[in-house]
């Protein structure tokens, strides 16, 4: 790093600070709106349909009926190892929009962060969203800063290697744009 450039526009501190804030304000954003849904949540028998090995547990999918209309959830769950398709559950859903729906209470989501994150990124498709505003991320700071942070050659800098930087730079706007339509497209 130059000593002449002040440490605070180091991209390695940028990228630090944002993956700290877009955690937490996952966390905040999620924990709000189940504080929300659980003043209106209702509760349904459900029936297991499916269990899947996911990297780090095990996903239950299920189904449930509101006023004769069928609805599909899935979630990760610590009673998942005694949930198998055909058991009975107790599914919690919002009142105005049941596509939202858990096998823990909302109330019980809205108290822990981490869960909350863990939930909202089990959820179908929300890891593409994450990782396109990751990537959107990246790209932005790195257009601010001049720096991007290349895997197998630590950071390009805008000043030394141009091509390389803006080359960097477009291929995290690409991702990032891909992400978010398979995210959309879901």
């Amino acid at each position: 790093m130059d000593s002449r450039r002040p440490r605070i526009l180091d991209s390695r501190i940028w990228l630090g600070l944002g993956v700290l804030a877009f955690c937490l304000g996952i966390s905040v954003y999620v924990c709000r709106r189940d504080r929300v849904i659980a003043a209106r949540e209702r509760a349904a028998a459900g029936i297991v349909t499916d269990r899947q090995s996911i990297r780090l547990g095990t996903r239950i999918i299920y189904t449930f009926s509101v006023n004769d209309q069928w609805f599909t959830g899935s979630n990760s769950s610590p009673m998942s190892d005694a949930l198998w398709p055909g058991a009975q559950v107790s599914v919690y859903y919002d009142s105005q929009n049941p596509n939202e729906n858990a096998l823990i209470d909302f109330a019980a989501l809205s108290q822990s962060p981490y869960r909350a994150v863990s939930t909202w990124w089990d959820a179908d498709s929300r890891g593409w969203l994450i990782a396109g505003g990751f990537f959107l991320f990246l790209a932005v700071i790195g257009t601010f800063t001049g720096e991007t942070l290349v895997r197998f050659q630590g950071v390009v800098r805008r000043a030394e290697d141009p091509k390389g930087f803006w080359r960097d730079v477009a291929l995290y706007y690409f991702f990032g744009a891909i992400f978010i339509a398979l995210y959309l497209l879901n």
